[in-house]
This record gives structure tokens, sequence and C-alpha cells, in this order.
């Protein structure tokens, strides 16, 4: 049964629950995760180590935030890790409770059920769709119209995956600076992109903060990790709320592991790129679209075909064995759109060849 208050895709165990089938026999285009898996040898070395389990991780990931501080230049009082970055999210709404945040929409919808949830008025700014939902000057006026005191923005956007111009993201700090604004800045797809992180600027920049996960980029939803980086009297008042224990050992041994695979990064920003490009124009020529331009691992598609509705559209595919997302649980996205993952090419040859079948079957 499908929980009212939880709307996200790659849940492949509850569609598998509905087909009466297994989740292995899926192709789930719902959850932008890495087309290429986990970096090799990472089974291995868990399994290699296997036996930390017996012991109680480090309480704060102390070791593996050591070596993040380390990457970027910083020091470990200004990184926090997390059980992925939507527990962050939350921890961030919890401690800090902001009088007036302002979410950029369309937007993940856990910006919002975070803060929500910390008794938290929300006030959004809206990306227009003839912008192709991207951040602009006027977006960014709008921001900052009610004096927030934190800003959720994503980049890439979700669910669009449009990358923020430098001389837009040069005027949303120059607005955070005059407002004394909190900045928290996701950057949970940008490694799929060549634009390097913000992460290292949390040194000289008292009012940004930044959360990156390493769930879609590494494929390990199923493990759960991410991390922030901000300033060091906001990232000891989180720690202060932090559960102990939220980040496992086998997570923490996997995030050490990957950020050292070079080669497997490399290989899937050249992956994505060529295949995004490929997958856009073939879901267009089949007459799916229009087809947002992003430059994540996913796209965003306009359902605009006569007859044909999204819950048409993902129903067929659902009997087909092939997960979208939906995306009317994005905050600020009219109704009508959906969003798929980026993969292999046989994946992707075999969503535009069912969306054909849709197609003639009605």
């Amino acid at each position: 049964m499908k929980n009212r208050f939880f709307d996200h895709g790659g849940d492949v165990f509850a569609a598998a629950r509905d087909l009466g089938g297994r989740w292995t026999d899926l192709n789930d285009f719902s959850a932008n995760v890495n087309p290429l898996g986990p970096p090799p040898g990472l089974k291995k070395h868990l399994w290699a180590n296997f036996e930390v389990i017996r012991h109680y991780p480090d309480p704060f990931a102390a070791g593996w935030r050591s070596e993040l501080a380390e990457r970027f230049g910083l020091s470990p009082d200004r990184v926090l890790a997390g059980n992925g970055t939507t527990a962050l999210m939350y921890l961030l709404a919890r401690v800090l409770r902001p009088k007036r945040p302002v979410v950029v929409a369309p937007a993940f919808s856990e910006y919002e059920r975070a803060l929500a949830q910390a008794g938290v008025k929300v006030r959004r700014t809206a990306c227009r769709e003839e912008d192709d939902f991207e951040v602009t000057d006027q977006v960014v006026a709008g921001i900052f119209a009610g004096r927030p005191d934190l800003v959720f923005l994503a980049n890439p956007t979700s669910p669009a995956g449009g990358l923020i111009s430098p001389e837009t993201l040069d005027l949303f700090f120059h607005q955070v600076k005059k407002s004394e604004a909190l900045a928290v800045v996701d950057e949970a797809f940008l490694d799929f992109t060549p634009v390097p992180t913000l992460t290292p600027q949390v040194r000289l920049n008292p009012r940004l903060m930044v959360l990156k996960s390493l769930t879609k980029f590494y494929a390990l939803p199923g493990l759960r990790l991410g991390y922030l980086a901000g300033p060091r009297p906001l990232v000891k008042k989180l720690l202060a709320g932090f559960e102990p224990w939220s980040v496992n050992a086998l997570a923490q041994l996997a995030g050490s592991y990957c950020l050292n695979q070079e080669d497997y990064a490399a290989r899937t920003r050249k992956l994505v790129t060529r295949e995004r490009s490929r997958l856009a124009g073939r879901l267009a020529a089949a007459g799916l679209g229009p087809v947002i331009p992003g430059q994540a691992n996913y796209l965003l598609i306009k359902v605009d075909r006569p007859g044909l509705t999204v819950n048409r559209l993902t129903s067929g595919l659902k009997s087909r064995g092939i997960l979208v997302r939906d995306c009317a649980s994005f905050q600020g996205l009219l109704r009508g759109y959906i969003r798929v993952a980026v993969k292999d090419r046989a994946a992707n040859d075999h969503l535009v060849q069912a969306v054909k079948e849709v197609f003639r079957t009605g």
C-alpha cells in the first residue's frame, strides 16, 4: 500500500508487490542512480572488512569526516557526515529552525517536509516553465524579496537538471551576503557534470552550507551516505543535535573507497553525457515531449500528447516492468511532467521501445 505521506522515486519493492513479481525484474528509471552501478571493487572491499559490523561504528564518523576535510582543504569541524543528505536536511530544519526560509521551486519535496516537521512555514520562489525552470536573475530577486534567513537551492536543479550560471550564482551570493541569509546549496547531482563543487568555498563564505550525496553518483541509495560542509559554529550546533551512530560502519568504509575512484568518475560523466543527449533525442522522435534540456543524469519531460495523461503513461510503463517518476510531488511544478533517469544504452532503448508500445495501445 502506498504511503500518502511519502512520494519518491526508486521504490522498487512496493512496485514489485503491486505487480506480483520480483524487484530484480524491474527497470527503474524513477531514481537517478549511476548506470555503471557501484564502483568496481567496492563489494570486495566491504566483504574483506565485513567483521567491522561486530562493533559500533565511529559514532560521528570522525575518521571519514577528516578524510573529507583534507580532500577539500577544510578543517574537520566544518564537515558533518549523515545517513544520506535527506537526514541532514531534517537535522538542519530541526536544529536551526529558520523563521523566514525560502525554497527555490520546483524542488525536492523533502526540503519543505523537513521544515514543516520543524514547525516552520516556507515561502517558495518559483522558476518559470518558459525558462525551462532555470534559476535566473529574476528568480534570485524573488528569493530575497522577503529577506529570508535560509535558502534551499539545488545545483543542478531538480527535477529539471539545469546548471546555474556562474553569473547568476555570483548575484545569488551577493544577495546572501547583503541579507545575512544562510544559503544551503544541494549538490546531490553535481558530480555528474564537469562543474566543480562549492565545498572548498565554505572556508571563505560564512553564509554557505553545501550538501553532498554519495548515493546517486556512486550508486549507493540502499546504503545511505552523504555529508554537509559549512561554517564552524553552525556545524557545531548541528553536531550537538545529531544522533550518534547515524552513519553505519559499512557506509563509512564505502565513502572512503568511493571518493578515490577517479577513473570510475570520469567514465560515469562520459557515459551520462553521451546517453543523456541520445535518450532525449530518441524520446522526442518517438513523440514524447517536450524534453527539457538539462545537465544532470535525468531528463524532465512534459507529457503533451493528445489523449495521454501522466497516469496512463506511468501505468502503461509499469505494467511492462519500467518505473518512471511522476513529478507531481515536486513542490512548485505543474502537473503533467515525468522524469526519467539516464541509464546505459540497452536500458534506454528498452524505455523508448516501451513508450512506443504504450502509444500504440493507448
